[in-house]
């Protein structure tokens, strides 16, 4: 299988930046959320990267062609139950009791045979974020992802992306226009449940995981301790994510540290209250690595 990586954590973390700098780095092909393939691209049938409905662009619709018959309804049920981080640990237990075979085994052989073929255009980023993606799919057998990077930001400039009014541009129905709001305290809390399932994952799997942070990152944009590729990055073909794919992909790179202007003092000690644990953990999981 051609080398896949990765880009495990949670929503509005500057995924889509990590995803053009690897794409720039590694020279690897940039297919977005491949998870949402069977809601987004074939149920909703929204806007490809390159600006055309997924189910007519030549890319996309080939790769829907070669993937055969499934039951797509199915496939996108399956997909948020098992990719569910709020459920993560009871379905752990529940495939650990033999009770989810069947949507595991769905689950597997629809993503296998998309690998497959995605596979032939050569490595890939699959930045679908959810780590109980990296840990179903391996479930009983080898890990498909060549690396998993979790990629982490300070969860409270997080929860303000959550709580801004984004559009989605690539939407085909009035009421898909915009990315999900929540306010600031459930962004914290889904931010949690995400970091913990992802430390669980990262556990099992560590000799694939990197923890790369989002501020880290883009502080050596800044002082000029990193470049893009000399080529021109592109994203032609993804599904869904930021909408910086639409105009090519990203090409200027800026720490987005709006939340210390905007939110209040409380905002941020409660963040740094309800967070600090969680990313002890994430710090304790890095040390080990070197």
């Amino acid at each position: 299988m051609s080398k896949i990586i990765y880009v495990m954590g949670y929503g509005r973390s500057g995924s889509t930046f990590y995803e053009s700098l690897l794409q720039a780095r590694e020279d690897l092909h940039g297919f977005g959320e491949i998870k949402y393939l069977a809601e987004r691209g074939v149920l909703n049938n929204e806007l490809c990267g390159c600006g055309q409905p997924a189910t007519i662009c030549p890319f996309w619709a080939n790769v829907i062609t070669e993937l055969g018959e499934w039951d797509y309804a199915e496939i996108s049920r399956v997909t948020d139950k098992l990719e569910s981080s709020k459920s993560f640990f009871n379905n752990l237990r529940l495939a650990r009791c033999g009770k989810l075979d069947e949507e595991i085994d769905l689950y597997q052989r629809f993503n296998y045979r998309l690998f497959e073929i995605l596979g032939r255009q050569g490595g890939f980023v699959d930045s679908s974020k959810m780590p109980a993606r990296a840990f179903f799919l391996a479930y009983g057998r080898a890990q498909p992802y060549s690396k998993i990077i979790w990629f982490v930001r300070d969860p409270r400039g997080v929860a303000w992306s959550c709580m801004k009014d984004i559009d989605r541009p690539e939407a085909q129905h009035a009421k898909d226009a915009k990315m999900p709001r929540w306010g600031y305290v459930p962004s914290l809390i889904k931010w949690l449940i995400n970091t913990y399932v992802s430390h669980y994952v990262a556990l099992q799997f560590a000799d694939r995981v990197v923890v790369k942070r989002y501020e880290n990152l883009m502080s050596e944009f800044d002082l000029g301790n990193a470049t893009m590729s000399s080529k021109r990055v592109e994203v032609l073909h993804s599904i869904s994510g930021n909408p910086g794919r639409f105009t090519g992909g990203l090409h200027v790179f800026r720490l987005d540290d709006a939340w210390q202007k905007h939110l209040s003092v409380w905002q941020k000690k409660l963040g740094f209250l309800l967070c600090t644990p969680a990313l002890r953990r994430v710090s304790q999981f890095e040390r080990t690595k070197y």
